[in-house]
């Protein structure tokens, strides 16, 4: 569930980007809704089916109509979506396991083959790469990884994530 999840992280102050959730109700009885998220998660967001894994139903939207389009994407998996604003980053993994003394890997890194690491890229295209060790700094490394851990125990996930 990634809004339990974002709201979660949110409380043990592990930084994310900004979101909001919607539920299906919101964007009828509330018109102005998508012009208020855009100016609050700036002009392009990603949008998430609350439930859903692999990327299925995720789309990333630039201005009103896109959004619009997105949300009743996302709706068609969910009665609740997340929509993200969009940042600039590298996509980095770092598996954990364990359950009282979890351990964290090394990081990789995801290298999208698409404008971003869709349900396409992952399992249809096999134009995405993984990086493993990820080409970063060992103080970035060991930070992403000590992020990993702390997200793990902050989501009380078991076994392996």
């Amino acid at each position: 569930d990634k809004v339990m999840a974002k709201t979660v992280l949110d409380a043990h102050g592990i930084a994310q980007p900004a979101w909001r959730s919607l539920e299906r109700s919101d964007l009828r009885d509330d018109p102005g809704l998508v012009d208020r998220l855009l100016v609050e998660l700036g002009p392009t967001v990603f949008v998430k089916p609350a439930n859903m894994g692999s990327s299925i139903g995720v789309s990333k939207a630039t201005g009103a109509d896109e959004l619009r389009a997105a949300v009743d994407q996302a709706l068609r998996y969910d009665d609740l979506v997340v929509v993200e604003e969009s940042v600039q980053a590298r996509e980095l993994e770092c598996a954990v396991l364990g359950n009282d003394a979890p351990r964290a890997s090394t990081v990789g890194e995801i290298v999208p083959g698409a404008d971003f690491y869709d349900y396409e890229d992952k399992y249809a295209d096999g134009v995405a790469r993984t990086v493993i060790p990820a080409e970063i700094d060992p103080e970035v490394l060991e930070a992403a990884r000590q992020l990993a851990l702390r997200t793990y125990r902050a989501l009380r996930a078991e076994g392996m994530a």
